[in-house]
């Protein structure tokens, strides 16, 4: 099968520096990146493993930009050694256990008292997707005009203030005292026409289900246009955090 694919990640319109990051097959982004960065339309066949993700880092700005830095870093270097060699699955696994490991040990050398980053990836091999989240950066499927979660928000109970965010339950980055809990995994048969959508919560916190949907469905020839067109809406609706997504769709 083959995808067109495109992304977009901006600081928005509040924050002087973004803390997002990003797996963009093969590609990943500096830290202490502070522009609009985007890709023109790429087109992939799925008989290669393909992969791309979405991390949203916290802790400070220097900390949360280290954090999702250091996971796009660890899938690129997982990638790199194994694809193709193991189940999409287990990479998929090993790439979120590493990072964990990885961002925590940050915390105690640098002395933080938390940093982490959310992680939502999604990796298409043959006609086959596989998609894994942990903290609240989501994966959606647009499937004959129904706009589908496929991630799982790790978030606490919400608190009944509605000023007061819920937040997270899980994160890569959280330490031994703390049950990490497995990423959450799925996987689905993908159907021509497909689009879908992995973003961080600058997107979904500024624009609703339903806006998202009918960007996505009215755009859908397109996914360049698609991508900007939701990003514009996101800093229309007040860009009050930094934003970033992967807009995929399946072509053939």
């Amino acid at each position: 099968m083959k995808i067109k694919t495109s992304y977009v990640c901006h600081p928005g319109n509040k924050r002087t520096c973004n803390q997002d990051n990003l797996y963009y097959q093969g590609l990943i982004l500096k830290r202490n990146h502070k522009k609009k960065r985007s890709a023109f339309s790429s087109k992939w066949d799925t008989g290669k493993l393909l992969c791309f993700g979405v991390f949203d880092g916290m802790g400070g700005e220097q900390y949360g930009e280290l954090a999702s830095c250091l996971a796009a870093g660890i899938t690129k270097e997982i990638l790199s050694e194994a694809a193709g060699q193991r189940l999409p699955s287990d990479l998929l696994y090993d790439i979120c256990r590493k990072a964990n490991t990885q961002v925590y040990q940050k915390t105690i050398e640098l002395g933080a008292e938390r940093i982490g980053t959310t992680a939502a990836v999604v990796m298409f091999q043959y006609d086959t997707v596989w998609c894994c989240n942990i903290g609240d950066s989501k994966i959606f499927r647009l499937r004959e005009n129904q706009l589908k979660q496929l991630s799982m928000d790790h978030v606490a109970p919400y608190s009944g203030d509605p000023e007061r965010k819920p937040g997270l339950t899980a994160h890569l980055g959280m330490g031994p005292s703390e049950i990490f809990p497995n990423p959450y995994l799925i996987n689905d048969k993908v159907l021509k026409g497909d689009q879908y959508l992995i973003c961080s919560d600058g997107i979904t916190d500024m624009v609703e289900i339903p806006e998202i949907r009918s960007i996505l469905e009215e755009s859908k020839d397109n996914v360049i246009k698609a991508s900007k067109h939701l990003m514009k809406k996101t800093l229309e609706h007040g860009g009050f955090d930094n934003a970033t997504l992967v807009l995929i769709k399946v072509i053939d």
